[in-house]
C-alpha cells in the first residue's frame, strides 16, 4: 500500500484531484458577483498598485520557499516548488490559522521527511512574521510619535529598537534560537518542539551552501 502512494502516476493524480477540489471549494465560497462589482467600483490606480504588490509578494514568497526547500532537497525544480507552494497555500486558506498549509506541503513532497517540511514551513512563517514586526513596529512608532507626541516617550523608542534588534538577529541567524533555548530546564528541552529547533539549526548550519 505504501508503494502504491509513492507511484509517480498516483501521486500526480492525487495532486490534480486535490488542486481542482480546492479550486472548486474556493469558487463555491466566493461571491463572484460581489467581487465583480467591487472591481468595477474600485479606483483603477489603487487597484493596479494593489495587484502589483500582491504579485510581488507571491514572487518573493515563492523564491523564499524554493530557497528553504533546497536546504533539505538539493535537486528541486521550480515546478515542484510551485506545486507545494500552491497546494499549501490553498489548503491553508480553508483551515484555521493556515494549519493546512503544513499538510499541503507535506503531501506535495512524499519522499521528504515530514519533520523537514514542518521545520522549513515554520521558518518560512517566522520570516514573514519577522518582516511584519519590523515594518509594522517602525510604522507604529512613527505614527504615535508624530500624531500622539504628548504620550510618546523616548523609552518607547529604546524598547521598540531592542525588540526589533532581537527579531532581526533571529531573522538572519535562526540557529541562535537554540542557544537561547539551551537555558531552559531539561524537562522542557525534552519536548518534541526542542527537537524541531535542533532540526532547524542543522538545516541552517550550512544555509549558504546552495545559494
Amino acid at each position: 500500500m505504501k508503494d502504491f502512494f509513492h507511484n509517480p502516476v498516483v501521486t500526480t493524480a492525487i495532486k490534480i484531484v486535490v488542486s481542482f477540489s480546492l479550486l472548486g471549494g474556493l469558487l463555491y465560497y466566493l461571491d463572484t458577483k460581489t467581487i465583480v462589482e467591487s472591481f468595477k467600483n474600485a479606483n483603477p490606480y489603487y487597484l493596479t498598485i494593489g495587484l502589483m504588490l500582491a504579485v510581488l509578494q507571491l514572487v518573493i514568497h515563492f523564491f523564499r520557499w524554493r530557497y528553504l526547500l533546497r536546504l533539505v532537497v538539493r535537486e528541486i525544480s521550480n515546478r515542484e516548488t510551485f506545486t507545494s507552494f500552491f497546494v499549501g497555500f490553498m489548503v491553508g486558506f480553508f483551515t484555521p490559522a493556515q494549519l493546512g498549509e503544513f499538510a499541503g506541503r507535506i503531501a506535495s513532497h512524499p519522499t521528504v521527511k515530514k519533520s523537514h517540511i514542518i521545520a522549513i514551513t515554520v521558518v518560512d512563517k517566522l520570516y514573514w512574521s519577522a518582516l511584519t514586526v519590523i515594518v509594522g513596529g517602525t510604522g507604529i512608532a512613527m505614527f504615535v510619535s508624530t500624531y500622539y507626541a504628548d504620550i510618546w516617550s523616548p523609552w518607547y523608542r529604546y524598547l521598540i529598537t531592542s525588540l526589533m534588534s532581537v527579531v532581526i538577529v533571529f531573522f538572519l541567524f535562526p540557529e541562535k534560537i537554540k542557544e537561547l533555548l539551551v537555558q531552559l530546564p531539561a524537562k522542557i528541552r525534552e519536548h518534541r518542539f526542542y527537537e524541531m529547533v535542533e532540526l532547524i539549526e542543522n538545516i541552517f548550519h550550512n544555509r549558504n551552501a546552495w545559494v
